[in-house]
């Protein structure tokens, strides 16, 4: 198997050789240092080379046509897999059901499998007998395999029918019902599957769900740490089978169930029957599909950004200038970002596409749009501050830096959490449901224990939310964040708040932590056991190993609270910060002692999960091994794996046509 990477803005692609040229081309979004699939080209090489290559395009998932990679065989696609399935356990699943393939592979952390069957006939069995198969908590689905021809045409076809709509063919005027539906073999998905997904659950309901999710997650835990411990402390020792890590406390409810989110990301585009719109993509670029649905039935989303969505979407669709066409890469209007908070106060930043503008005319269309929102004062369409972001890239995805100007109003907005004040501006990461956010940071502050003699140490702190709620407790704390406009705005919001006890350094993690370890112990030198507390509020990827490895030598500090918005992480991290002293893992290692989950996100999968590790006591460490007494044992480093893992965290792919996800993603 061969991997290759290239970096594309943003975004880069991963291609992974299957089994004699056969390829298949992931996308993976880096947002935030995250490492996420967010699409799939399947196409088959028919070059056998070790040079061919397959090159994804924008957003494809899921093909839906068939192609013979010789004379009769077809190949098949296996989606919604275990994460932590290898080609092996994918094997023995086939051997368990009696299916006989030509051959069968599934990656090792990728969703999906690809299958070949002797002739059309067998394929048929084959979709037949998995198509929505259980498997190990995952609902399998099996598509056919898409050559580039095929993919193309169905492209083709999309935008020819799209065409023929706007000069008022077959035209449909029902646009807040029929251009959300799945009907006509549209393939189109409900705009509320796509933002939440959840939102035919009970709230009680999804509370269950996401309680016994995130049980798995700490089962897996324990099957993870055990692989990594080569010495084994009491605790783990104690763990008998496949049970949880610590115990976990009942999850925490968000204080409000709908309109609760603070950020929303638009896409501009067309409805089904023409009309531009400003909303929600309904399903991906790469399958031909770049039709956007009205979000007015989104439970989600807040009633101030809904106002502000349609007073923009009435004026382009009264403008000259056309939303961005995501297939030939034309038009002007692209995106609007609106931020809401509960002081009131918004933002919304215009997102267009300047290529063959002149400098008079961008400066003509942000007048235009000076005005058309000046006459929206007094209304729920009003905005605190206005701003755009030009972007003539050809993925639907800006880069993260690409800086926003400010066209009226202040640069920041504030948002009110627990007695302080936050100014944050259109870049900077902020949780997205303010209310439950409190109690996220209400419970972190519980764990750390804090006091006077207390030093934090907040890594990944953003815009200092954590470190500021918890600094009137402590004697100092010190931010960590690679984004600059997000510290900038914590060393603001830190002067507003009048918090004198501390400091942020620029940087990312895994190349600054040494550095700020260095200015602890120089600035704290009587600084005694446990008096350093560890707070990590890391991106969807999770800690870099660097990171773990900088905190695992801090023997100063013996408690670490971990708050993580992607539990697959969360296990690979807290095997590395439990498993056994080793030549390049060295300090003493941690345990879990407790975790809680709690809800930001309803009507979605998603959820915060707080993990509380503390430092074992190194004599109660035995040693698997009878040959060896130490429990400090050095070892040889091996790399973290879990193929023991059956977790199945439900996930909705990330996808930039619809960026509505927890914010870490960002």
């Amino acid at each position: 198997m061969e991997e290759v990477k290239t970096d594309f803005e943003d975004r880069s692609t991963k291609k992974i050789r299957l089994e004699d040229g056969d390829a298949v081309t992931v996308a993976v979004s880096n947002d935030n240092n995250e490492d996420k699939i967010d699409k799939i080209d399947t196409t088959t090489t028919t070059d056998k080379s070790e040079d061919s290559t397959v090159t994804a395009t924008d957003d494809s998932l899921k093909p839906k046509d068939c192609v013979a990679t010789e004379s009769k065989k077809v190949n098949l696609v296996v989606f919604g897999l275990p994460k932590f399935m290898d080609n092996t356990k994918f094997q023995k699943l086939l051997k368990k059901n009696d299916t006989i393939v030509v051959k069968a592979k599934k990656i090792y952390r990728e969703t999906f499998a690809i299958v070949t069957l002797e002739n059309a006939e067998l394929a048929q069995s084959f979709t037949e007998k998995y198509n929505n198969m259980e498997v190990e908590g995952s609902t399998l689905e099996v598509r056919e395999k898409q050559s580039q021809a095929e993919r193309g045409k169905g492209a083709n076809d999309n935008n020819n029918s799209k065409k023929r709509d706007r000069n008022g063919n077959n035209t449909n005027n029902n646009n807040n019902n029929n251009n959300n539906n799945n009907s006509g073999g549209s393939g189109l998905k409900l705009i509320e599957d796509i933002t939440n997904p959840w939102h035919k659950l009970e709230y009680s309901v999804q509370l269950e769900k996401k309680e016994a999710n995130v049980t798995n997650v700490l089962r897996d835990m324990t099957s993870s740490i055990r692989k990594e411990c080569t010495s084994q402390p009491q605790w783990l020792q104690a763990l008998k089978g496949r049970v949880v890590a610590c115990p976990l406390e009942e999850i925490v409810p968000s204080p409000e169930t709908s309109h609760y989110r603070n950020k929303t990301s638009y896409t501009i585009g067309r409805l089904e029957d023409g009309n531009p719109c400003v909303g929600f993509a309904l399903g991906r670029t790469g399958n031909g599909v770049t039709v956007v649905g009205d979000p007015t039935p989104c439970l989600i989303i807040s009633e101030r950004s809904n106002a502000i969505r349609l007073h923009l979407q009435e004026y382009i669709r009264a403008h000259p200038r056309p939303p961005f066409d995501k297939t030939t890469h034309t038009g002007f209007w692209r995106q609007l970002n609106v931020r809401d908070f509960t002081t009131g106060q918004t933002m919304a930043t215009v997102q267009f596409n300047h290529r063959g503008l002149s400098e008079e005319e961008i400066t003509g269309e942000c007048n235009q749009l000076i005005e058309l929102f000046a006459r929206a004062k007094g209304t729920k369409a009003e905005v605190t501050s206005l701003s755009v972001q030009l972007y003539d890239g050809v993925s639907n995805a800006a880069p993260v830096d690409l800086p926003v100007k400010i066209i009226d109003g202040p640069e920041t907005i504030v948002e009110k959490l627990l007695g302080k004040e936050f100014h944050v501006s259109s870049n900077a990461f902020f949780q997205v449901n303010s209310k439950a956010a409190e109690s996220l940071f209400s419970k972190v502050t519980e764990w750390a224990g804090v006091n006077e003699r207390s030093i934090v140490l907040d890594v990944c702190c953003g815009t200092g939310t954590i470190g500021q709620c918890i600094s009137d407790k402590a004697r100092h704390v010190y931010g960590l964040e690679m984004a600059p406009d997000a510290v900038a705005d914590a060393r603001v919001n830190a002067e507003r708040n009048g918090i004198k006890n501390i400091d942020y350094i620029v940087g990312k993690a895994e190349d600054t932590t040494d550095k700020l370890l260095q200015m602890i112990h120089q600035n704290y030198r009587d600084a005694k056991d446990g008096e350093i507390i560890g707070i990590v509020d890391p991106p969807r990827a999770g800690l870099h190993q660097n990171v773990i490895k900088s905190l695992r030598t801090l023997e100063t500090m013996k408690k670490l609270v971990y708050v993580s918005c992607n539990q697959n992480s969360l296990i690979v991290d807290a095997a590395r910060l439990c498993k056994s002293i080793t030549n390049t893992m060295k300090g003493t290692p941690f345990r879990p002692v407790k975790a809680i989950a709690v809800d930001l996100f309803p009507h979605t999968e998603h959820c915060e999960v707080v993990v509380l590790f503390e430092r074992i006591n190194m004599a109660d460490t035995t040693t698997k091994s009878t040959s060896s007494t130490t429990s400090t044992t050095t070892t040889k480093e091996e790399p973290i794996t879990n193929t023991e893992s059956t977790t199945k965290i439900e996930t909705t792919t990330p996808s930039n046509d619809n960026p509505i996800l927890p914010e870490k993603e960002e």
